[in-house]
């Protein structure tokens, strides 16, 4: 297994090069005083392989990247401020979505829309802040390496859907929700819902340094891909779940944040930190590989703080199959109702040790191998201490001087560093933190933070779509584009 992990990592981050481009290296300019003023100008004026440059200003237009090689960089303001592509609850009115189709079997509606656009190979969107879009914030389906980064995004009223991509990578990017959601409720219907970031049917996918937070829906989602990497990333405060994988193949967690505040948006229950799902592959859901299964999934050096439960698994179908499930070295405070749930009479594969449970149990199943976990403060800094919005330090669960944990845990192969990226010595520590590790990758208690939106508009709330049944798309509006989503639905 260490093997098959060791050649996922470098599978999923060496397989494109992503490039670093300075201004000094524009092909085309956008923005005011320069050679186009919108950025589809700009884009429509590159050849393939070139590096479109968009200094910072508002831009009220959606963006279609129809061009191989193309680099859509944001040129921040001597203030720091990234170039803002601003749907205004407005945009997109029309799907810009050129290739392909989406999945049989899926109700995405209008949402096929988002305000960036991808339609081509190999391209990159970096440095931008993107917000109050009337569909999703970005979208791309059946296209191959594709480079998210630097992006703030906000306030939209779905997410980001990465639909059959082969080698994604999503890097320092932020999803969030400042305004809790407040034109849309969230109610049976799936479209109400507005989650933070999936993937359906992708292959060599890496979510690295992402912070999602107050979605309507899940946060961190990968669904019915293979080879998936999520790390280094924060998730709290999402209503449906804030991380929910699906139908994975080799997966791998760690070093991830995920919790709940006292501060979340009111009438918001606790959601579960981690959710291993198994739900029925069939219909087309996106080229999927796994075949109702998740198989070959590490769990490891995370922190799960206040969640309902911290890792669960649920299949829709007792075939379904979880198998090598590896959860090992993780720190689990508070859960409300459990630690780690797996169904009883399910035959799951693999293991759960070395963690740090404190205030809950573990709920085993047939087949599964538990062990070696502590369920008692064994000595943090401050066990009972809350997470704030916005938090990514730890260090109140860090453990201790003196702590029982210290030197006391399971040698596991493959488990060289902790949550920090420090080193493990050869007599390693219970749960995701190692007392006095080295030579730290990300420091020793806050880790990078991403970009978070800037944008201060006072959005007015408009009607919610369900006081009006003539309202399709659910805007708050009776337009064209409810009759324009009405005929699709019929002939679809």
């Amino acid at each position: 297994m260490l093997k098959k992990i060791i050649i996922l990592t470098i599978l999923v981050t060496s397989i494109f090069v992503v490039k670093d481009v300075k201004a000094e290296e524009c092909n085309k300019k956008v923005g005011p005083g320069k050679q186009y003023p919108s950025i589809q100008e700009g884009i429509n004026a590159a050849s393939i392989n070139q590096t479109v440059c968009v200094y910072y200003d508002t831009y009220n237009e959606t963006v279609n990247i129809n061009k191989n090689g193309l680099t859509l960089l944001g040129m921040s303001n001597n203030q720091g401020k990234k170039p803002v592509i601003d749907g205004e609850y407005k945009l997109p009115k029309g799907s810009l979505l050129e290739k392909g189709d989406f999945p049989s079997g899926t109700s995405y509606g209008y949402v096929r829309y988002a305000l960036v656009t991808f339609n081509a190979n190999n391209t990159t969107l970096d440095n931008f802040e993107i917000t109050r879009s009337r569909g999703r914030v970005l979208l791309a389906n059946e296209l191959s390496n594709i480079t998210v980064k630097n992006v703030a995004g906000s306030n939209s009223r779905k997410n980001s859907s990465f639909l059959r991509v082969k080698n994604l990578k999503v890097i320092n990017t932020s999803l969030i929700s400042t305004n809790n959601f407040a034109p849309f409720t969230r109610d049976s219907n799936e479209l109400s819902w507005g989650a933070a970031i999936n993937t359906r049917g992708s292959k060599g996918v890496l979510f690295d340094g992402l912070i999602v937070a107050k979605t309507w829906g899940e946060g961190i989602n990968p669904l019915f891909s293979s080879d998936v990497i999520v790390k280094n990333s924060v998730s709290y405060d999402n209503w449906r779940l804030n991380m929910y994988s699906d139908n994975i193949i080799n997966g791998l967690f760690e070093n991830n944040l995920s919790f709940h505040t006292e501060q979340r948006p009111k009438g918001m229950p606790k959601s579960d930190g981690m959710v291993l799902r198994v739900e029925n592959a069939a219909g087309g859901q996106g080229g999927v590989e796994s075949g109702n299964v998740n198989k070959n999934i590490v769990i490891r050096n995370n922190f799960f703080i206040n969640n309902s439960t911290a890792i669960s698994t649920g299949k829709q179908n007792t075939n379904y199959k979880n198998e090598n499930i590896q959860i090992y070295n993780n720190t689990i405070i508070n859960p409300e109702i459990k630690a780690i749930q797996f169904n009883r009479g399910d035959n799951d594969t693999g293991f759960v040790k070395g963690n740090i449970i404190i205030g809950g149990i573990i709920q085993g199943s047939t087949g599964l191998n538990i062990k070696d976990n502590l369920y008692l403060d064994p000595g943090l800094v401050d066990a009972k201490a809350k997470m704030t919005p916005g938090q990514t330090n730890v260090g109140n669960y860090k453990l201790k001087s003196g702590s029982s944990a210290i030197n006391k845990g399971p040698k596991i192969s493959g488990l060289t560093k902790d949550y920090f990226g420090c080193l493990r010595d050869s007599k390693p520590d219970y749960g995701a933190y190692e007392f006095g590790g080295t030579n730290c990758d990300r420091g020793n208690g806050t880790i990078p933070t991403p970009p978070t939106p800037t944008l201060t508009i006072q959005d007015p709330t408009p009607t919610p779509s369900t006081n009006n049944k003539y309202d399709v798309t659910g805007d708050g509006v009776v337009d064209i584009m409810d009759i324009v989503d009405l005929i699709k639905y019929i002939f679809r």
